[in-house]
């Protein structure tokens, strides 16, 4: 800087001053143009899931609201028929066959002798049997 004149040496800096503060000011601005950005990524990101369950619940309440359903829920709560429907009821036997339900009869009545074991027992059959 030998060859440049004071006055020269001021307007350099005042140059390199304003560049700086130019500098500061469009990266502060880009910062705030990227929070506004993201800010309104994220209100579109809940509006899309907002307008998605907007439309389940569109369809659901249809759903609701058909005559199917309604005629399905009075028969199901209320007992209700159609004209020539006919009502049969159809009792469920116990589906286990007799092997299996004296082995679950056992299996009950070996649970309720262990618990019926003191606790040191009960001890020493899980840490030894």
């Amino acid at each position: 800087m030998r060859f440049l004149s004071e006055k020269n040496k001021y307007i350099l800096l005042i140059q390199l001053g304003l560049a700086i503060y130019l500098l500061f000011t469009l990266l502060i601005s880009e910062y705030k143009n990227y929070k506004v950005q993201r800010y309104i990524d994220d209100f579109d990101l809940r509006n899309q899931k907002i307008a998605a369950e907007n439309v389940l619940l569109n369809n659901d309440l249809s759903y609701f609201n058909s005559p199917e359903y309604q005629e399905k829920i009075a028969k199901q709560n209320l007992g209700l028929i159609n004209p020539g429907e006919k009502v049969l009821v159809i009792q469920v036997e116990d589906s286990l066959s007799e092997s299996q339900r004296y082995e679950k009869s056992i299996q009950e009545s070996e649970i309720k002798r262990i618990n019926a074991l003191p606790n040191h027992k009960k001890w020493w059959y899980y840490l030894f049997s």
